[in-house]
């Protein structure tokens, strides 16, 4: 779709010859205004730098799936997607400004975040022309810590100031690695960044937001026991799908902070389910 649009814009317009500019004549030299392409143009080179991952650039709203055998999956998915139409038709005040903050996607594997979470990013884009930028979490804790070797391609400001500065962020799988203190901080400077300059930013993540309590968790030296009480009150044991432990407290106050939960924890995985039935040999 990316590469359609782009070489469209590229063509020679019948309006203007390719000059992007229209000129009327006004009895002298004429008066320019912008050609509609110039538009066409500028929405295929957001979506080529957007960073959405190949597999995901076909995503839309009309593509996502909310039929489930189970009635609590359906109703989640039904409501993600109508929250996610919300979010794009509230994001902008008629004075440019940003009318929201963000979204956090919650579910597990295959339950429909990234689709989402792409499909919003095209349709920001397509709408208001905005500069989108969308990071897979492990990735961008690769790039970060590549910048520390003397020998580094890139400066950590060329890393992070695209993602700091970016009109909407997406930060995909969230949580995906434990990344040390010093990233974590690093982190830290792009959520808080984007919060002081009141900067969106949409999440997905396959971790819980709260702890879940009664749930079983494994000590500090891998044994496992079920644990009633409070987990506080038991620090020496990890709640593994609690997204408190592979962030920061100071990360996950930010969160609740500036993004509303859309829970997709009831859905199963998708593409085990149905995408992969339809490559199985049939009997």
């Amino acid at each position: 779709m990316t590469e359609d649009l782009a070489g469209a814009a590229t063509e020679a317009c019948p309006l203007c010859g390719g000059r992007g500019w229209r000129v009327q004549a006004d009895g002298g030299a004429g008066t320019a205004t912008p050609c509609d392409c110039r538009s066409a143009l500028l929405r295929a080179q957001l979506h080529a730098t957007s960073g959405i991952p190949a597999s995901y650039r076909g995503c839309t709203f009309e593509g996502f799936k909310t039929d489930h055998y189970s009635p609590a999956a359906k109703s989640q998915l039904e409501r993600a997607l109508a929250e996610s139409r919300l979010y794009v038709n509230n994001f902008q005040n008629s004075d440019g400004s940003f009318a929201t903050s963000g979204l956090i996607f919650v579910g597990p594997t295959g339950s429909g975040k990234t689709h989402l979470a792409s499909a919003l990013t095209r349709e920001l884009v397509d709408r208001y022309r905005r500069r989108a930028r969308f990071v897979e979490f492990t990735q961008l804790v690769y790039q970060i810590q590549s910048t520390f070797g003397a020998a580094a391609s890139r400066s950590m400001s060329e890393v992070l100031d695209p993602v700091i500065e970016a009109e909407l962020l997406v930060i995909d799988e969230l949580g995906a690695q434990k990344p040390t203190p010093w990233v974590q901080n690093l982190l830290y400077l792009i959520i808080n960044s984007r919060y002081t300059e009141r900067r969106p930013t949409l999440y997905t993540t396959n971790f819980r937001l709260e702890p879940l309590a009664g749930a079983p968790r494994r000590r500090k030296d891998g044994s496992d026991r079920s644990v009633t009480e409070p987990e506080e009150d038991h620090s020496e044991f990890r709640d593994l799908d609690y997204l408190g432990h592979r962030l920061p407290a100071n990360l996950i106050s930010r969160l609740f902070e500036t993004t509303k939960p859309i829970l997709l924890d009831a859905v199963t995985d998708y593409r085990r389910e149905v995408k992969s039935a339809g490559l199985r040999p049939r009997r």
